[in-house]
Order: structure tokens, then C-alpha cells, then sequence
């Protein structure tokens, strides 16, 4: 009985280490929705164009993965957002969402 209470004791502060950790990135979003994608492969959306900082390649993402973010198309943003690490499931295929943190520069395109 012991043994087990010290493993989950130590399972237990390895957890709250990791969950103290808050990733914070800038990204920029296109000024205008691509239209009638196949998201996920499972069903066509506008999605929204973003490009996190440090990454060389545009991706496509659901714009409610953005928690906090009313997007309104025509303008370029630049945000800056908490990462939000998702667990594996059936229902959401995507590793990632975001909590928006500020709105950095919103430009008429």
C-alpha cells in the first residue's frame, strides 16, 4: 500500500509540473476565410488561414479553435495566443486550440 502511494505521490507532481508550463505564440491570420475545405476530411468549412511564428508553412484550422477570437473577414491579424495542449480523442483530431491573450495589430485589407 505504501508503494503505491508514493507512485502516485511522485505520477501526481509530475503532472502538476507540466500543467504549471503556458506556452504563449504570435500568429498571423490571413485577412480572408478559404472557402469550402475539406476539414479534417470530414466535412467542407471556411477555415481560417494562420501562420504561427517560428513556422514557415500557412495551415488551415476550424476558426472556434481560437477560443475568445471573433474573426472578421477582410481584416489581417496579428494575435498573440496560449497554447492549449488537447488530448487524443475520436471527436477532436486536432493536438492544438488557442486562448486569444491580445490582439496585436488588426489591419483593413
Amino acid at each position: 500500500m505504501k508503494k503505491i502511494i508514493i507512485f502516485l505521490s511522485v505520477f501526481l507532481l509530475g503532472c502538476s509540473k507540466d500543467a504549471t508550463e503556458v506556452e504563449f505564440v504570435y500568429a498571423e491570420i490571413s485577412a480572408y476565410y478559404e472557402k469550402g475545405n475539406k476539414y479534417l476530411g470530414n466535412y467542407e468549412m471556411d477555415c481560417l488561414k494562420i501562420k504561427i511564428s517560428g513556422e514557415k508553412d500557412w495551415k488551415l484550422i476550424d476558426p472556434k479553435l481560437i477560443i475568445g477570437f471573433n474573426y472578421e473577414e477582410g481584416y489581417q491579424y496579428l494575435l498573440r495566443l496560449e497554447v492549449i495542449p488537447q488530448s487524443n480523442n475520436v471527436w477532436d483530431d486536432n493536438p492544438i486550440k488557442y486562448k486569444l491573450i491580445e490582439i496585436v495589430t488588426k489591419e483593413k485589407k
